[in-house]
């Protein structure tokens, strides 16, 4: 692993590590989304970047920077399986950066751009998952860091960011198939440290930071017309915040308010198809400088910052419906947790119960009814190790569990 140092300052630019403050969370799980707590990564990070190929999780690059030491820029790469819930290590990135970006075309991961103790870079690498290597491709025109990067129909488009200038506008487009960058349209709105996602052919770019202030816009590029038009205002101006698509819709997530110095758990959606914003429920862990990736039609938020750097796995289900809050007045047992077998569930005042396990994926993989209180058993023996939710229901409680299978 090869570890690059630098000051706090001249890294971390708009992301403002301060004091800032952050807002509490109590449980909100609205009807037809939910969130689940994922095992969290091996290491610390923020300002990285993650990519899935086929199915699979890969998080690469960020700081670990610690308020007590000298910062430190990563070429690490983590590895995580979804259905398994556990994560390991890939082969280091040549180039350690961070506030970098990345996508996929052809089951390869191309990660853009950032910034080390070497200034901004233009520096495009490769992972091949296959092989289980990186190559080194052509790189930008300009320098940048807090780029966003997506991918429509097989051509990546490079937009944004900021270098020694200031915040960019700048559009750039790399084919692989070529292995050459050109030129497109700039960004009308410069600036840095926004999210972009792909609905319909169409990107949206949303949110971010002009050099002055935070942001809720947001501007839609039609490649067929090679054209920018303006979109509905992100109700929650934010930066370093993170975006993925799941039904054709864009969750927002997380980021920084800069303007009143608040650190968000803020889950805002937009329906391009009623060119219309809804609030969701927020994520439990308030951060910035996270990522986001989707398998299966979860989204996986990982890391980020919150005073410090995190190791945070937090994934949202919009489809989730059968989990409501943790009732207050219910306190349920679990024993033993951990377990290798037979779970007793313990302390129900409740009637005609229900008992749903569901592994980190979202799938029922245990259902059984008509229990009876003041406790029951569930036979997990047959199930594989790792970490599962258990919703225990009756006609008018549900109370949520997590217990550890070894």
């Amino acid at each position: 692993m090869r570890v690059l140092t630098h000051n706090k300052k001249s890294i971390l630019g708009v992301m403002l590590i301060a004091s800032v403050m952050t807002i509490s969370w109590s449980p909100v799980f609205a009807q037809g989304g939910k969130w689940f707590l994922g095992s969290p990564m091996d290491g610390v990070r923020s300002g990285l970047t993650s990519s899935a190929v086929n199915d699979i999780i890969y998080v690469i690059g960020g700081t670990d920077y610690n308020s007590d030491v000298n910062k430190d820029i990563l070429d690490t790469v983590e590895i995580f399986n979804p259905a398994t819930n556990t994560w390991r290590a890939g082969p280091s990135m040549p180039t350690a950066r961070l506030n970098l970006t990345s996508c996929v075309v052809n089951d390869k991961i191309y990660v853009i751009g950032g910034n080390n103790f070497n200034g901004y870079l233009t520096t495009l690498e490769i992972f091949n998952p296959a092989t289980n290597s990186w190559t080194v491709g052509p790189s930008m025109s300009v320098p940048r860091d807090f780029l966003s990067a997506v991918v429509i129909n097989g051509k990546i488009y490079v937009i944004g960011g900021r270098n020694s200038s200031g915040s960019l506008g700048t559009v750039e487009i790399f084919d692989p198939t070529t292995n050459s960058w050109s030129v497109g349209p700039s960004m009308p709105t410069a600036r840095a440290a926004f999210t972009a996602s792909v609905v319909n052919g169409k990107i949206y770019t949303i949110g971010g930071y002009d050099g002055h202030n935070t942001l809720g816009t947001v501007e839609i590029f039609d490649p067929v017309t090679n054209s920018w038009s303006a979109g509905p205002w992100m109700p929650t101006a934010r930066n370093v915040l993170t975006s993925s698509v799941v039904n054709n819709k864009i969750y927002a997530i997380g980021g920084l308010d800069t303007t009143h110095l608040v650190t968000l758990n803020t889950l805002e959606i937009f329906d391009p198809l009623t060119n219309a914003w809804s609030v969701g429920p927020k994520m439990p862990t308030p951060r910035y400088a996270l990522t986001s990736t989707v398998v299966k039609v979860k989204i996986y938020t990982i890391g980020g910052w919150n005073k410090s750097p995190l190791d945070t796995v937090e994934i949202f289900d919009p489809n989730a419906s059968w989990v409501k809050n943790e009732s207050n007045s219910v306190s349920i047992s679990l024993s033993p947790n951990p377990t290798s077998g037979v779970l007793r569930v313990q302390g129900l005042p409740l009637e005609n119960i229900t008992a749903t396990v569901m592994n980190m994926l979202g799938e029922t993989v245990l259902l059984q009814k008509n229990l009876i209180a003041p406790y029951f058993t569930l036979d997990l023996s047959m199930l594989p190790s790792g970490t599962y939710y258990i919703g225990i229901s009756s006609a008018n409680s549900v109370v949520t569990k997590m217990v550890v299978k070894e």
